[in-house]
């Protein structure tokens, strides 16, 4: 059937929930993987240590080399939204006008006069209550979000992949003594480490995030954007049934 619909904007929205969701999955398996190499470092460290002695490592984060599968999931699913945003403004001035334009986008714009230079071309058909809408979704209108997916979107629609970051922390407390006499503390106990007779005493916290180069959070950010895109999408179901 074909007629304006949101068919399109909204097959996109769902593409970008399944890119999130591989994207949660790829982080977790990349925070184990970091995760047990800190351990085995940790347990390195305390086969060396001598009794009685204590080893405090300080929480500071550390860049981790992150690969470029998780950029390109997260590119995916930064290319989506965007792609439901202009797929909405193509439906909206087919609807509005009777036929189909070309070259339509949704504008996202800092200043009113670079919206208002751009808006006959790019929203071409569109009529004045549906501008209006798309006006209030605009940086300088106060809409953050809108601000966001522009940035994020820029380096991905350049040719080049998102760039993504990975900070890892760790800070842990470490003491060798005699078997038995750390039973009364929170932390887990190596036993076995070192000579006989020994154990070690280990209290840790492990911290690995993974955000846009701004220490932005990757998948939260992106949660919240396909949330406001949908609900974009959403305000405008009246208007095609």
């Amino acid at each position: 059937m074909d007629r304006p619909s949101l068919i399109g904007p909204l097959a996109r929205i769902d593409r970008a929930a399944v890119h999130i969701n591989d994207l949660e999955l790829l982080i977790d398996k990349f925070r184990k993987a970091n995760e047990d190499e800190i351990v085995a470092q940790r347990e390195l460290i305390a086969r060396e240590m001598k009794r009685g002695q204590k080893v405090v490592s300080p929480c500071y984060p550390l860049p981790i080399a992150i690969g470029e599968v998780i950029p390109i999931v997260a590119g995916e699913v930064i290319y989506n939204l965007r792609a439901a945003l202009d797929y909405l403004i193509y439906e909206l001035a087919w609807k509005d006008s009777g036929r189909k334009q070309d070259y339509t986008q949704f504008l996202i714009e800092e200043s009113k006069s670079r919206f208002d230079s751009r808006k006959e071309k790019y929203l071409a058909g569109v009529n004045d209550l549906h501008r209006d809408s798309i006006e209030l979704l605009q940086p300088y209108k106060g809409t953050d979000w809108t601000k966001t997916l522009r940035e994020i979107s820029n380096p991905d629609k350049h040719r080049r992949i998102t760039p993504i970051i990975s900070l890892s922390g760790a800070w842990s407390f470490m003491e060798k003594g005699p078997a038995g006499s750390f039973e009364d503390r929170p932390g887990k106990i190596l036993r076995g480490i070192g000579e006989s007779g020994t154990e070690v005493y280990h209290d840790s916290q492990y911290s690995i995030d993974v955000a846009f180069p701004d220490r932005i959070p990757l998948v939260e950010t992106l949660k919240i954007l396909q949330r406001k895109v949908a609900e974009t999408i959403d305000s405008f179901k009246s208007e095609f049934q």
